[in-house]
């Protein structure tokens, strides 16, 4: 799905750093408009928290 960015990251400030660029490639790469949520999850046993960015492409109606 192109409009969804899936990752894995140590700590919540690195996430938080590497939005804004994460979200600019993906919009020059798939042509990507509206806004973004960021959905979290951390994964205890593996001491890593995994995320994705979803988003709402205003331009597909």
């Amino acid at each position: 799905m192109d409009n969804v960015i899936i990752g894995a990251a140590v700590d919540i400030e690195t996430i938080a750093r590497l939005r804004p660029w994460l979200e600019d490639e993906a919009r020059k790469k798939n042509g990507l408009t509206g806004t973004t949520k960021l959905f979290t999850d951390y994964d205890k046993d593996k001491n890593i928290f995994n995320f994705k960015i979803v988003f709402t492409d205003e331009s597909q109606g």
